[in-house]
């Protein structure tokens, strides 16, 4: 059995009044909650060993944690409700890492050459971010190269992982490639990219929601549509359409999961109309709608059960600079601060 987080076993203690049986109906009713949120609570427990359908099983179960020295139980609150930003940002990376080690799992079984594909974005969570009222998270179009080895820009104790096989190989894949995107802190150190105009895009973001433009503690949170690269380029533009379609199948509903995890107040996708067959492919009930008087396929509403209120898509930054429509960033900022 692992450690569970303070939250988990919070949530535990909670579902017991419940017995016999717990389902996601049930705790949805019991303890007002939302259905991701339940389903990953359940998840976590049951892949730890914590969670049966037998009350006594659960009882002797949480009876061994309360008695354990690595939770101070004074801290623990019965009601799931008044969770503090601390444990909250331990069960966000719980489980991140979670539905990361499934998904490594299943691209390795899906995938005959896993040295063509790069290893995936992972993301990793501020702890500002749990303190935050306002959560942004940002998706551009593709991951263009992402990988790590000794000597590059930033500390890295492991094993290179410059492809998804190396990912695979490594026990430890999961959590480095989450340290990873710690240490990369937005393009912080590559000279050659953190005045990219998607860079760029990022910081104007941050600024205009009041932080400072660099540091890893942050409200903004950034990923992508496409999680990897093929043949070290975009699989949109290199590939053909078949291996794009590939491509975006393997991502699958990370970035879904990832949302019902992060919780993010605010969403802007950074993908532009030639990315919207991917985009709603992973959002099947996605629906735009107008800006003012601004066309769709420029700025936009973007709408869909798995996202926040707050959902934009947009040009990639790039274009917006070529295209000079800069104050799109602006005006969704805007948007975000005064709701």
């Amino acid at each position: 059995m692992r450690t569970l987080t303070s939250d988990c076993v919070s949530f535990l203690t909670s579902t017991l009044p419940y017995a016999p049986s717990i389902s996601i109906s049930s705790s949805q009713r019991k303890l007002k909650m939302g259905y991701h949120r339940v389903a990953r609570y359940l998840d976590v427990l049951a892949k730890a060993g914590y969670l049966s359908s037998e009350t006594e099983q659960r009882k002797t179960a949480l009876k061994f944690w309360q008695s354990s020295p690595i939770l101070d139980l004074n801290h623990l609150l019965l009601g799931v409700e008044k969770i503090s930003a601390k444990a909250r940002h331990l069960l966000m990376q719980d489980l991140l890492k979670a539905i990361y080690e499934d998904y490594k799992q299943r691209v390795s079984s899906e995938i005959q050459d896993l040295s063509v594909i790069s290893p995936p974005l992972l993301l990793s969570v501020p702890e500002k971010w749990t303190k935050s009222k306002t959560r942004i998270l940002i998706v551009g179009q593709e991951t263009l190269g992402w990988d790590f080895s000794d000597g590059s820009y930033y500390p890295w104790p492991h094993s290179p992982i410059t492809n998804f096989e190396q990912f695979a190989l490594y026990p430890r894949s999961v959590s480095a490639l989450m340290q990873g995107y710690v240490e990369f802190e937005f393009s912080r150190f590559q000279r050659e990219n953190v005045n990219s105009p998607y860079w760029r895009a990022y910081r104007h973001i941050r600024q205009a929601m009041g932080e400072e433009a660099f540091g890893f503690d942050s409200c903004v949170l950034t990923t992508n549509l496409f999680r990897m690269a093929f043949e070290n380029g975009s699989a949109v533009y290199n590939g053909t359409k078949e291996q794009a379609e590939e491509m975006n199948r393997l991502s699958g509903t990370l970035l879904v999961e990832e949302i019902s995890i992060l919780e993010p107040t605010a969403v802007i996708f950074f993908t532009g109309p030639r990315y919207e067959s991917y985009l709603m492919s992973q959002f099947t009930d996605m629906e735009f709608s107008a800006i003012s008087d601004i066309p769709i396929s420029r700025m936009a509403y973007v709408h869909s059960s798995s996202l926040p209120k707050l959902s934009f898509r947009t040009y990639h930054p790039s274009y917006l600079s070529r295209s000079r429509q800069w104050h799109f960033l602006d005006n969704i900022c805007d948007l975000i601060k005064t709701d």
